[in-house]
């Protein structure tokens, strides 16, 4: 099976780049504070996923975060009652290389978290905190995914042009 897969270019993205893996560059980014109110569990996540050892103490990149938050509330039944809730998520991205103040990359995509609206005001809460959360997770996932592709297409790019000895 991972014969097939590497034959055909198949590369995962987590790991040791060097039998496959995930980019050491993830390990020398500045994650800059995240505003809006699932800001710092973002922030958190991203820093577990991408210095897991601890922050760079010379960080070779910045990332700035930007996130726009917007909870819809859906109305069903004869009584037209909130019994649903929509939380829409718009995140944007920006990877800044420090030295040079170059921008590397740039990302927009959006996530939408749904919860019940209950009776129970505390039950609707945590519903609420449990959806911004689990958005935080996937906002988190999403952009190291596309970073780590990011440093491996651009590690690939350099290898093709210089040639072999």
């Amino acid at each position: 099976m991972f014969l097939v897969l590497g034959s055909c270019g198949f590369k995962p993205l987590y790991g040791n780049y060097q039998s496959g893996g995930s980019p050491s560059e993830l390990a020398h980014i500045h994650i800059d504070p995240i505003e809006e109110n699932i800001g710092q569990d973002l922030h958190n996540y991203l820093l577990d996923r991408m210095n897991p050892t601890g922050r760079p103490i010379r960080p070779l990149y910045r990332l700035a975060v930007y996130v726009k938050l917007t909870t819809r509330y859906l109305a069903s039944g004869i009584a037209q009652e909130t019994t649903r809730a929509n939380v829409d998520t718009v995140a944007s991205y920006t990877l800044t290389r420090k030295s040079t103040g170059r921008i590397e990359k740039t990302g927009k995509f959006s996530v939408t978290s749904s919860y019940n609206v209950v009776q129970s005001d505390f039950a609707t809460e945590i519903a609420d905190r449990s959806a911004r959360r689990d958005t935080a997770r996937l906002l988190a996932d999403e952009i190291t995914s596309q970073l780590a592709v990011h440093f491996i297409q651009r590690r690939d790019q350099r290898r093709k042009a210089s040639p072999d000895p």
